[in-house]
């Protein structure tokens, strides 16, 4: 019989709070991170906005004395593992620290610190670089320091697919737990990515609004370059259940694809998006006409929103009109790779509370797209399962699929 995995932790560090309580305090009375960003000057670009992390003191969770040596995005993603640990009050022992590992998604690494010095390189005088440049350029790092933070010795690992990394390693992950080779795992996504190349690089393709984002709107134009962290602790059951720990639910199929199509632009027959779905659905051994409610992809740039709402609309049918749908990116932004372990932690909150954070911003529905857009306020349900939709640049395509907890 196919191992069972639960999610049973959840650790956030986001621009609405750093926690999970507070975190979903801040979803559901609709207070946005977004807002005009300070980290560096924007005033060469067309937009200014950002959803930074607020209040963030490394020192609260990190012991080792210089915490220099940690790029903030591995400050992030310590955090945001110790939180989840703390959450399922799950101790890191002797006995069992060869048998939990980490598997962190990111997108742009730690690529501030190296424009950085990259900068410093530039002087002239190659002694000047950071003396852990040869460990911190890497995106090894970052699975690599939560492991040596927290003295855990089982597999640690990192992954890079973009936008969908954060469902990437929850997929990786649960692999490892249900082929035996662990009994828990840390999995999620960490980005801080403000600086002003990426920022570039995101404006001079047109991603990026001046206004506000609004998924699945006629006049949306644009999101919001976000950061953070979120990591969950993923456990087989019987392991959860011998601990008597909480669980907020169980993780169903996941399903990782590639269009093959384009570097930006969406494949408009949608088969590729639709089959991740199907996938993921069929994973899970539950019918689509279970899925309570979606936590969408809906990033607010039009094209990425249509191609969205095409795919729902193609695999779901008539049936996409009566599934609410959310969007959590008008809160937090885009913080890519860590994007979508947010979108997972939202949801596994969502169906073990039985209410769902409302959507902002957004005013007009697509034409004939069959949205169910929750907005004006939060939604309470029943739902019995939901699907977490992510896309990334490159044609990626990631659904997952949580089951209410039994």
């Amino acid at each position: 019989m196919k191992k069972r995995v639960v999610i049973t932790g959840i650790g956030l560090v986001t621009p609405i709070g750093i926690g999970r309580e507070e975190f979903w305090k801040n979803a559901l009375n609709g207070r946005s991170g977004i807002e005009k960003l300070n980290r560096f000057d924007t005033s060469g670009f067309p937009t200014s906005l950002g959803a930074e992390v607020k209040n963030f003191n490394p020192k609260m969770y990190i012991q080792r004395s210089d915490i220099r040596s940690l790029d903030i995005t591995s400050q992030f993603g310590i955090a945001a593992s110790i939180l989840a640990l703390k959450d399922a009050d799950f101790k890191i022992t002797e006995k069992n620290r060869d048998n939990i590992g980490i598997v962190i998604g990111t997108t742009l690494g730690t690529i501030s610190f190296i424009l950085n010095q990259q900068m410093i390189l530039a002087g002239g005088v190659y002694s000047n670089v950071h003396k852990f440049l040869g460990h911190m350029a890497l995106h090894n790092c970052l699975s690599a320091d939560i492991s040596i933070e927290l003295g855990i010795r089982g597999v640690s690992d990192t992954v890079s697919s973009a936008c969908i990394s954060g469902i990437s390693a929850l997929d990786y992950a649960a692999e490892k737990i249900r082929t035996g080779k662990c009994s828990a795992m840390l999995a999620g996504g960490t980005e801080s990515a403000f600086s002003q190349l990426p920022y570039a690089g995101l404006n001079i393709i047109r991603a990026l609004t001046n206004s506000s984002v609004k998924p699945f709107d006629e006049n949306a134009d644009g999101t919001v370059l976000g950061e953070g962290a979120a990591i969950l602790l993923i456990e087989e059951l019987e392991h959860a259940k011998k601990r008597k720990t909480n669980i907020y639910c169980e993780l169903g199929g996941i399903e990782v694809l590639c269009e093959g199509y384009n570097h930006f632009k969406r494949d408009q027959s949608a088969e590729i998006g639709v089959m991740t779905i199907d996938r993921a659905i069929r994973k899970s051994e539950i019918d689509k006409k279970k899925i309570g409610f979606i936590n969408a992809h809906g990033m607010g740039l039009a094209h990425f929103d249509q191609f969205e709402s095409k795919v729902l609309k193609k695999y779901f049918e008539n049936f996409l009109r009566d599934i609410p749908v959310t969007s959590i990116k008008t809160l937090v932004g885009h913080p890519l790779a860590a994007a979508s372990a947010m979108q997972v932690a939202a949801t596994a909150i969502a169906l073990k509370e039985g209410v769902i954070p409302h959507t902002l911003n957004t005013e007009k529905i697509l034409k004939n797209s069959d949205i169910n857009l929750v907005t004006k306020k939060p939604l309470e349900i029943k739902a019995k399962a939901a699907l977490i939709n992510s896309y990334a640049f490159g044609g990626k395509c990631a659904a997952c699929v949580l089951k209410k907890a039994k």
